[in-house]
């Protein structure tokens, strides 16, 4: 069962589940690694969009024809339209999540009601199944 998001607080940092996020990430795009990382912006590693897609330095990466990149991929992280951190990624050799997974990973509110209904199908199945899950 997944952990539950906590209520946002005032500290921008602690609206960050800095533990159950990341193994949620790596379920959902299919990754090898996944962190959090506090603070300022170092280095220019590829980025999660919010719609999706991949930017490197160079451009969007062709990740629908040749996978996530062998390389760090980063998603940034807001809270009330203020940096507070990303997530720093490791794809796993020849990973394609599919758009849907990219979008939900990209977007925290999206994440966030997709965390909400998988905890609240859990919690149904637990009671109309018990034992089964």
């Amino acid at each position: 069962m997944l952990t539950p998001v906590p209520p946002a607080a005032a500290d921008p940092r602690a609206r960050v589940p800095a533990t159950a996020e990341p193994r949620q990430l790596i379920g959902l795009l299919d990754l090898r690694e996944c962190r959090f990382e506090y603070g300022m912006l170092l280095g220019q590693p590829p980025r999660l969009e919010p719609d999706g897609r991949v930017r490197t330095r160079y451009g969007h990466w062709p990740l629908d024809e040749v996978g996530l990149p062998d390389q760090e991929l980063e998603l940034r992280t807001f809270s009330n339209g203020q940096y507070c951190g990303r997530f720093m990624m490791t794809p796993k050799p020849g990973s394609m999540p599919p758009l849907q997974a990219r979008l939900v990973a990209a977007w925290p509110r999206r994440r966030h009601l997709l965390l909400s209904l998988i905890q609240f199908e859990n919690v149904w199945l637990d009671q109309a199944l018990p034992g089964a899950c």
